[in-house]
């Protein structure tokens, strides 16, 4: 994941995500990408700007914005990892203070959003 931005003509990297196990993820093709990320509006708590990106690993990352964690060799420093039945594939919405997607292999499921937490 990257955070992009104009530096005069171009663009540049200010910030990014890399998961600590993306080496095992790539070479069981269950990387991230499948599915686009979801900015999801401001929330309380400590991580006001956070964005949810579905792997094909079965996890929805929660990832601060502000603060995406980079790459960690022995943990991901992101907000949190939400387990899921199967691979993310498609697209995620939020509507209520819920995340709606169904992942393979699944049928939709609601994630509550709630004081920071993701369930």
């Amino acid at each position: 994941m990257l955070k992009l931005a104009l530096d005069g003509p171009s663009l540049a990297v200010r910030d990014y995500f890399t998961p600590n196990d993306e080496a095992q993820l790539s070479e069981t093709d269950a990387d991230l990408g499948s599915s686009g990320p979801l900015l999801l509006p401001d929330q309380p708590g400590s991580h006001p700007h956070v964005l949810l990106q579905p792997g094909k690993g079965s996890n929805i990352y929660v990832i601060d914005r502000d603060r995406m964690g980079k790459f960690q060799r022995d943990h991901d420093a992101i907000v949190q990892k939400v387990p899921m039945a199967g691979g993310g594939y498609g697209a995620m919405a939020y509507w209520n203070r819920h995340v709606f997607f169904a992942c393979s292999d699944d049928s939709l499921r609601a994630y509550a959003v709630e004081n920071g937490n993701y369930d």
